[in-house]
């Protein structure tokens, strides 16, 4: 008798266990930071005035959002790599290659960036959102800002 009863509060435990693993799985699960080229995972894509293209949004965001460091010296290109999250947000934002040397134009591509929080699609898989990386360039090349400021 004893014996049935250890197997029947064993089995009863068990049951009572299970969906917490199962929620505890969903919980790793739901961290996952994936890249856009894994398979089956459809990109972010920014949107800004409502642009069909991901990266005609985002020019068109440099052009109105960009503020051009003074200094004269420097050009080049700013790359940084971010997460954006389910709920369009960004995390993580860090540059990944500087221009050497020239800190506020480092310091304004982290402040372009920053600013594009809420304006991204997230990443899709199964239908879901889910978490994805992302490397977008900031520019730096005073003539071309020039012709974008005449516009």
């Amino acid at each position: 008798m004893r014996v049935i009863k250890v197997l029947i509060l064993f089995g009863f435990l068990s049951i009572l266990t299970t969906p917490s693993l199962a929620f505890e799985t969903d919980q790793k699960s739901d961290t996952t930071i994936y890249n856009f080229s894994d398979t089956l995972v459809t990109a972010p894509m920014f949107t800004y005035k409502n642009k069909s293209s991901g990266r005609e949004s985002i020019y068109e965001f440099y052009r109105d959002s960009l503020k051009y460091p003074i200094i004269q010296d420097c050009s080049g290109r700013v790359y940084l790599k971010f997460v954006v999250e389910k709920d369009a947000s960004l995390t993580d934002i860090r540059i990944i290659r500087d221009i050497p040397g020239c800190d506020e134009f480092n310091n304004e591509a982290l402040r372009l960036v920053r600013s594009m929080s809420g304006l991204w699609k997230p990443a899709t898989k199964d239908k879901q959102n889910v978490r994805c990386f992302m490397v977008i360039p900031v520019r730096f090349d005073l003539e071309t800002y020039r012709r974008l400021d005449k516009n």
